[in-house]
């Protein structure tokens, strides 16, 4: 294990993003598996689950398998230690929000092959991961993806290609951010709020050289793990 410090050398600020008060939609827990634009959601845990999807929080408590469909999505909450597996349908968008992918301890969110919109209108994307849980977000393609960016809060985020997170503002207050494949991300800004990690057995490479990185005025300390011979953390930026 490997650590390194980052000080800043001139005053910056840490963007806080907040999303406003959405509407949440549980899933039918007796239901495993559906797609996302069926009508099997409720407006409460316990039910009844016959309600349409309507573009809130989508809220997980109990092992699933979901098919995405061309709808937004404000917010994900996996809680009770379950496992979802989204798999990719449609093209993904989170409706002009910052929506919150909120991942408890003991969970997993396991979106694979799914489309992400880079439209920067109306139904521009962005996301903010919290949470101790793990959000695996592979073989995931959105060229231009995440226009309105990336928070990474806490918990475990994992991904796998080139750019599959897209180019928006990128912002990191803690966490861990595994690499299972050649993982790239090139942000239109780049904020490191908090200390954090790197690892995996592929190589994080993120380039902020035309943008710089802010540090907010403070001390960061990234903790890098290895990943095998030949594996690599890269940070390329101004501070």
């Amino acid at each position: 294990m490997q650590a390194f410090v980052i000080a800043a050398i001139c005053a910056g600020l840490i963007c806080a993003q907040c999303s406003e008060a959405i509407a949440q939609q549980y899933w039918n827990t007796t239901q495993t598996s559906g797609t996302l634009n069926a009508a099997v959601w409720g407006t409460s845990a316990s039910g009844p689950f016959n309600a349409a999807w309507a573009s809130g929080t989508a809220v997980f408590t109990a092992n699933s398998s979901i098919t995405g469909a061309t709808v937004p999505v404000r917010g994900i909450t996996v809680t009770g230690s379950s496992t979802v597996t989204w798999t990719g349908g449609g093209t993904l968008n989170t409706g002009s929000t910052m929506a919150i992918v909120d991942v408890g301890p003991g969970s997993a969110l396991n979106i694979t092959g799914q489309t992400i919109t880079s439209v920067t209108t109306a139904n521009a994307t962005g996301f903010i991961k919290t949470g101790a849980g793990t959000w695996s977000l592979t073989n995931s393609i959105g060229s231009g993806a995440m226009r309105l960016g990336l928070t990474v809060n806490a918990g475990r985020l994992v991904t796998n290609q080139a750019n599959n997170l897209g180019s928006g503002p990128l912002t990191i207050n803690g966490g861990t951010w595994e690499a299972t494949g050649n993982s790239t991300y090139t942000p239109t800004s780049m904020t490191i709020g908090g200390d954090f990690t790197l690892e995996g057995t592929g190589n994080n490479a993120f380039a902020a050289a035309s943008v710089g990185i802010s540090l907010g005025n403070a001390t960061r300390t990234i903790t890098t793990n290895a990943g095998g011979t030949g594996v690599y953390r890269s940070l390329l930026g101004v501070i």
